[in-house]
């Protein structure tokens, strides 16, 4: 199909014209909605700004009261800074106290278990110690040690203020005590260590808590103050006094354990009188040590009494010794003055009789001082030749006391 050429070109130019109306119109919108976009954003930036605006003020408060905040806790922190100090102080000793009782824990617990393993050798121990104590033998050796021990306890010495197991009488009737206590005035104490102990180590044996055990416990215990009481009379049978010269009348049975003698009265209320009359002394350990201080305050007493009496036996020997002394003296003073009455009557006699004619020997060229010149009457006379008498009365006193014919045994 032909197309003329002007309708060509108008059509070229209409199409031109289009695109550019075309074009100017995308420009148009494209501006408006670049506008509505500007405007958009510009109060979208101004409601930021507003809201950056109120956030800076808000935060410039908060500043302001965090400012005054540290203000005020610089000011208290101030004032507590005393408080700190003490509390610092406190937390020190709190932390030493801390480590001290920690300290003292550890060394309790370590006292516990030592007291544990103690405890637990003394159980061992003491079942070894009831089985053992079943045999009489044994129970009368142990009884004999405990005797001893309380005996050096109490400060004897064997062989000087005690024996142990010594024979006494004759073959005819002999006694042997566990242990004689030697007694002023050369008498003795005899005491026995060989009490019943059988049946209350059966009744410590009983450790179930019911009403049958206990009626057998003491039923037990009731047994062994039977057998301490026929003990007793055995022992006043025997007459352990007889043996020794002006002896007390009363023989010890020392018990070698408290419960041995308290369990038997708890039962037997009447044991203690009825051992008296039969001039038998109950003792448990703690008595017997003060039985045996008493006695050892006896000897003391007598150690201090003979060492009085054989002062007073020194001083009177002293005192007749002296007392001879002073009348040997004053004889010697009278021989001493007829002495001098001697000399002076002597000296007189030169100096009247004998002088006069030696003086007539100086034409032979004799001369006075070659002669020893005697003493004169006024030097006799005087201190040199007196005699001190004894005048103050304590020696007139040892003078008028009279010879003692026979000398004592301590001269």
């Amino acid at each position: 199909m032909n197309i003329s050429l002007p309708i060509f070109v108008l059509v070229l130019a209409l199409t031109g014209l289009l695109g550019i109306f075309c074009g100017v119109g995308i420009m148009h919108i494209k501006r408006s909605t670049y506008t509505l976009q500007h405007s958009s954003e510009n109060a979208q930036l101004k409601e930021e700004l507003l809201q950056l605006t109120g956030v800076t003020q808000q935060l410039r408060l908060e500043n302001s009261s965090l400012q005054q905040q540290i203000r005020q806790e610089s000011e208290l922190a101030l004032q507590l800074s005393p408080l700190q100090h003490k509390l610092e102080q406190v937390n020190q000793r709190v932390e030493n106290l801390a480590h001290h009782s920690t300290k003292q824990a550890m060394q309790v617990l370590t006292q516990l278990q030592q007291d544990a393993r103690t405890q637990a050798e003394l159980r061992q121990v003491t079942a070894q110690l009831n089985t053992a104590l079943h045999h009489s033998s044994t129970r009368g050796f142990w009884g004999e040690v405990q005797l001893r021990r309380i005996v050096e306890l109490a400060g004897m010495l064997e062989h000087v203020d005690y024996t142990m197991q010594e024979t006494l009488g004759d073959n005819t009737q002999s006694a042997r005590p566990d242990l004689i206590i030697k007694l002023p005035g050369n008498t003795a104490l005899a005491v026995d260590a060989k009490a019943p102990m059988q049946a209350y180590l059966q009744a410590q044996e009983i450790t179930i808590e019911d009403a049958q055990s206990t009626l057998t416990q003491q039923s037990l215990l009731a047994e062994h103050a039977k057998a301490l009481r026929k003990h007793i009379d055995t022992l006043a049978k025997r007459d352990y006094p007889q043996y020794f010269t002006s002896a007390p009348q009363y023989t010890v049975l020392f018990l070698p354990a408290e419960p041995l003698l308290s369990s038997a009265l708890s039962i037997d209320a009447q044991l203690l009188e009825h051992a008296l009359t039969q001039r038998v002394i109950l003792t448990s350990p703690a008595s017997l040590l003060a039985l045996l201080r008493t006695i050892a305050l006896l000897w003391s007493n007598q150690s201090a009494n003979e060492e009085a009496q054989e002062i007073v036996q020194m001083a009177r020997g002293l005192l007749k010794r002296f007392s001879s002394t002073i009348k040997h003296l004053h004889k010697l003073g009278n021989t001493l003055q007829s002495s001098v009455t001697t000399y002076n009557a002597v000296l007189g006699s030169l100096e009247n009789n004998v002088l006069p004619q030696l003086r007539r020997f100086e034409s032979l060229e004799i001369t006075q001082s070659e002669l020893h010149s005697p003493l004169t009457s006024a030097e006799i006379a005087g201190e040199k030749g007196n005699i001190r008498e004894f005048v103050k009365p304590d020696f007139q006193n040892f003078i008028s006391i009279p010879d003692d014919p026979t000398p004592s045994a301590t001269s």
